[in-house]
This record gives C-alpha cells, sequence and structure tokens, in this order.
C-alpha cells in the first residue's frame, strides 16, 4: 500500500478528483489507485507532459464552465472576484490547451493537472495562462489561491479551451465543512521552517491548500469554505487594532463591505470555528472600550454565542465546533460559550482542546505538523457524531 506520505502529497492536489468526484469514498478506491500509479511513473516521462506558462491569449476561444468554492462574485467577464482565503477552482475539460486569466494583485496558485502539480506566483498585474497537457485524454484541474490578502479583492477566471476542444461537466460532492477564524485557520505563515519571517515571507509561505481546513476536508472527501483573517478576534483585533472582528466581516462577500454573501447551494455539515487568540493576545490599551479582563470576557463570550446563534439559524442540523489550543484563558472562555449554547439545548456543538502545538512557523504560528493535529482533533469530534453527511454512506475517507 501506497503511504501516508504519498496520499496526502498526491491529493494536496488531487481534491477536484477526491472532493469534487468523491474518487476517495471507499466505492471508487480503484480509481484512486489508477491516479496514484501516474504519481509512480518516471519523472522524465511526466516532466514532458505538462507545461504551465504566461502567453498572449489567442483571439478564438471556447469558454467553459468551472466550480468554485470559497466566498466568489462572478463577473460579466467571466472573472471571478474573492478576498476571503481558501478559494479554489475545479473543473474537467478535453483539449491539448486550457486558458484562464488572473487580474490584478499578486497571487499565489497552487494548479493541479491530473497527476501533476504545479505553484505559480503571479507578478500583481492582468495576465493570461496556459496549460497545456496531451491532448487524447480528459484533464482533471484544480487550482487554488493560497495566499491571505484581506487589504484588497482579487480576481481569477476566463477559463477557456482551445478551438475543438469541450469542458467536461461533472458533479459536485455534496459534503461541505465551514472554517471561520484567524490566522490559525488561514494557515498563517504554516509552511515556513522558520519563526522569523518578514512580511513577504510571511505571504510566500501562507497555504491555504496545506491548512487544517484543506487536511480535514481531505479525510471526508468534502468541499470546503475558509472564512478567517489574520490578526481578527470576535470582540477585539490583536493589539486593539480598528478592525471589523471575524462577526461583523463575516455576513460581507467582500470585506468593502458592499454586499452581502447569500449562496443556497452552501449548507455546511460541520462548522468549525476558533477565534479568541486575538482578543486575547495583548494587554488591554486605556483607550479600549474594555477597562478589565472580565468586561473583555463578557463581551467576547456574549458576541461570539449570538455569532453561533446567527450560524445556527442558518444552519439547523450543522455541527458546530469551537476548537482552541490549551491556552487557559481562551480555552476556559470557549468552553463556557458551548456548556451555556448546550444548556440552552443545543446538542449539536462541541468543544475540542488541542495540547501539544509547537507554533514554529512564522511569528510562532502553527506549522503544518500542527494543522495536522489540530486537524485529527476535529476529526476525532466529528466521528463521534452520527448522521453528519448526506450521503447514504457516511464512512470517512481513511
Amino acid at each position: 500500500m501506497l503511504d501516508e506520505t504519498l496520499r496526502r502529497s498526491s491529493c494536496a492536489g488531487l481534491r477536484s478528483a477526491c472532493a469534487q468526484h468523491g474518487w476517495m469514498h471507499p466505492k471508487a478506491r480503484l480509481a484512486i489507485a489508477l491516479l496514484l500509479s501516474l504519481v509512480l511513473a518516471p519523472v522524465s516521462l511526466l516532466a514532458q507532459a505538462l507545461v504551465i506558462e504566461k502567453v498572449t491569449s489567442p483571439t478564438t476561444l471556447t469558454p467553459i464552465s468551472v466550480h468554485s468554492f470559497g466566498r466568489t462574485k462572478l463577473d460579466a467577464d467571466g472573472m471571478y472576484t474573492f478576498q476571503w482565503p481558501g478559494v479554489y477552482f475545479t473543473l474537467a475539460y478535453q483539449a491539448p490547451t486550457l486558458y484562464f486569466r488572473v487580474g490584478q494583485g499578486r497571487q499565489n496558485l497552487h494548479i493541479f493537472v491530473d497527476s501533476q502539480t504545479r505553484d505559480i506566483v503571479t507578478d500583481g498585474q492582468p495576465a493570461v495562462y496556459r496549460i497545456s497537457a496531451p491532448a487524447d485524454q480528459t484533464h482533471v484541474v484544480r487550482i487554488d489561491v493560497v495566499n491571505e490578502n484581506p487589504s484588497a479583492a482579487e480576481s481569477l477566471g476566463g477559463f477557456a479551451v482551445s478551438v475543438g476542444g469541450k469542458g467536461i461537466e461533472s458533479a459536485i460532492n455534496s459534503r461541505q465543512i465551514e472554517f471561520i477564524g484567524d490566522s490559525h485557520t488561514v494557515g498563517y505563515g504554516n509552511t515556513s521552517t522558520s519563526r522569523e519571517c518578514t512580511a513577504d515571507q510571511v505571504w510566500a509561505t501562507t497555504n491555504t491548500a496545506q491548512s487544517i481546513a484543506s487536511d480535514t476536508a481531505l479525510h471526508y472527501g468534502a468541499n470546503y469554505q475558509i472564512n478567517a483573517i489574520s490578526g481578527r478576534g470576535v470582540v477585539r483585533n490583536y493589539d486593539g487594532v480598528a478592525a471589523d472582528p471575524v462577526p461583523v466581516a463575516y455576513r460581507y462577500l467582500l470585506l468593502d463591505k458592499q454586499e452581502n454573501y447569500e449562496d443556497s447551494a452552501w449548507k455546511p455539515q460541520v462548522i468549525a470555528i476558533s477565534l479568541g487568540t486575538n482578543d486575547f493576545a495583548t494587554a488591554l490599551h486605556p483607550t479600549e472600550p474594555w477597562k478589565t479582563r472580565e468586561d473583555l470576557h463578557a463581551a467576547y463570550e456574549s458576541t461570539y454565542a449570538n455569532f453561533i446563534l446567527q450560524l445556527r439559524l442558518r444552519n439547523p442540523t450543522a455541527l458546530i465546533i469551537l476548537w482552541s489550543s490549551d491556552e487557559e484563558e481562551i480555552a476556559s472562555e470557549e468552553k463556557k460559550i458551548v456548556q451555556t449554547l448546550r444548556n440552552s439545548g443545543d446538542s449539536r456543538i462541541d468543544f475540542v482542546e488541542v495540547s501539544g502545538l509547537a507554533f514554529e512557523a512564522c511569528l510562532s504560528h502553527p506549522s503544518i505538523a500542527d494543522d495536522r493535529l489540530v486537524s485529527r482533533k476535529l476529526i476525532e469530534t466529528i466521528d463521534s457524531y452520527k448522521n453528519i453527511w448526506p450521503d447514504s454512506n457516511s464512512e470517512s475517507v481513511k
């Protein structure tokens, strides 16, 4: 059997197959075995098959449809605008070449085509990219935007194939998990091997495709959203910085607050939330509205509980999990909120405390190893509940 490292390295890019097509489901493991066999092919053979490069767009192309995940807005020109992290796109097509466009703003893209992956960092200017792959097969593609950019919206889209090619429609997996939080949920600098990082290094080493969200969703073959902003809290941001805390920003499609987010197709069966690190990480300033730590606790508890109640109204049957590190102040506050909501009759809410996090990534944030540890704890809790998933076979992907 292939070891876990190989499974993860291939499925990190294989989520259009693993999540969208459900190939990680036990009934389709033969398909995964066939795909993974491609990973074991000689590198020299694979290297000849796939080229991704910036080009001038041809005048004649055939537009094709794509599935977008995360909070995106489809514009009239076929571009998807987004600002929340963890956005990704999946599609399938038959053609020798696929084209897509990127808009303003630097983007760190993780691109999976069939059994191969490429990483591309755009230069911040609008551009067209071409993916060239063998023409005699159906290609499965996933593109993850793995960076965080809360300061400005980004865009990607305009998917099209060369004349004579066509898009292939595919079903979307019905399993959905939503992750709400701060930098720990984003995957802030999680691939860094050092705690010392510049701002550019943080940006370059942040990878939502290797985050708690992606690892947990991969286990279940689910699609996911990451609705998180680094440095933000429930009522207070890191060091008291003035900006909308997460419960305020959450309602909007983009952080400019011009449009509410609405998507009738997004009905997560699991919602995992981690908020509080930024509320409590720094001392209060005299100019802040909370004069004592007790005042801050009261505001945090009330606002957090109300936020969860709003989530519950929109997702009446979802399992809601609050999780935190074992830092005493945060863990104690989250436990208190969960117990209060349980006492009020909500039986599908739980708390997960994670011990043993090393915080060895950028600026003492969780590393990929820490992300895996959190993911395992979330999976243990999810598996302890029955009837989570809408499909008839509720097995998780092992």
